[in-house]
């Protein structure tokens, strides 16, 4: 069950194709960054017996917002979390379903920048009688951000307490190939100190011991990370880009305590950085 926020009328083939103008000549519209939204996070295939199209599903309000204003597209919330085994009840998800002729045209946008979700993408501009085919992986530095903090909304973690002084980034997935490719951009780039490590191994694991003794298996899960100074330069990169507002404030928050602080840390974080750029 859900509760529709805002409703949207179907439009007729006269008003998507002025729809579809007034989005051609807006120049405001982040479409690397909404791809990395689409493949962290969203779905792109079979949304019932006849229909395909892209649907993202999430607890924070923002994006979902940005997508049904763009589209036309209803604004829903769940009314009720239907994932089960859970202490303490999940936040109700937002919704928006981009369906038929509003699909295409999203899909054809983002083609370019996916990188996870591509036979997905294809197979849905398939159904649509669409073959036309979209450059992979071929990014360059500004799409590769901004399609990078879209990802990094949808799958990645920005912590920052103050109590315990631990401040750091880090995108969690089973992809490891995704993972090396964003390394090595983010290097290319000038971000050093980013490491990739093994964080769940393949197996069967307790989905959630405290209530269940449910066993579900998981494939082997690996994190990209980035720690201390090396944050600062990063997040005053991607700051200005995020929009999911607790999400921007932990990176702010780490920006204001990195900032004015310097020591023997610091030092060596520098001369590390320097040995690398001379």
């Amino acid at each position: 069950m859900s509760n529709v926020i805002k409703k949207y009328e179907k439009m007729n083939d006269e008003q998507l194709n002025q729809l579809f103008k007034s989005l051609d000549e807006r120049k405001d519209i982040n479409w690397p960054y909404i791809a990395g939204w689409i493949d962290g996070d969203g779905f792109i295939g079979k949304l019932a017996t006849r229909s395909y199209g892209v649907m993202l599903k999430i607890a924070d309000k923002e994006p979902v917002e940005m997508l049904s204003e763009l589209f036309k597209c209803s604004l829903s919330q769940e009314k009720t979390d239907p994932r089960p085994l859970y202490i303490k009840p999940p936040q109700r998800r937002y919704y928006v379903n981009i369906r038929g002729k509003k699909a295409i045209y999203l899909a054809k946008k983002i083609a370019p920048f996916i990188m996870e979700k591509t036979r997905n993408l294809y197979k849905t501009l398939e159904y649509y009688k669409c073959n036309e085919k979209f450059p992979y992986m071929e990014l360059n530095d500004r799409d590769f951000i901004n399609y990078l903090v879209g990802f990094s909304e949808a799958e990645g973690s920005f912590t920052c307490m103050e109590k315990t002084s631990k401040y750091s980034y880090a995108i969690s997935n089973t992809n490891l190939n995704l993972l090396r490719y964003v390394e090595r951009r983010l290097k290319q780039i000038g971000f050093f100190t980013v490491k990739i490590r093994t964080l769940i191994k393949s197996g069967f694991y307790f989905f959630n011991k405290k209530v269940s003794d449910k066993v579900i298996k998981r494939k082997t899960s690996y994190r990209l990370e980035i720690h201390g100074y090396a944050l600062l330069d990063f997040y005053n990169l991607i700051k200005d880009k995020i929009i999911i507002e607790r999400k921007k404030q932990k990176v702010l928050a780490t920006i204001e305590h990195f900032k004015d602080y310097r020591g023997i840390s610091y030092n060596n974080f520098m001369k590390a950085k320097a040995a690398l750029t001379n």
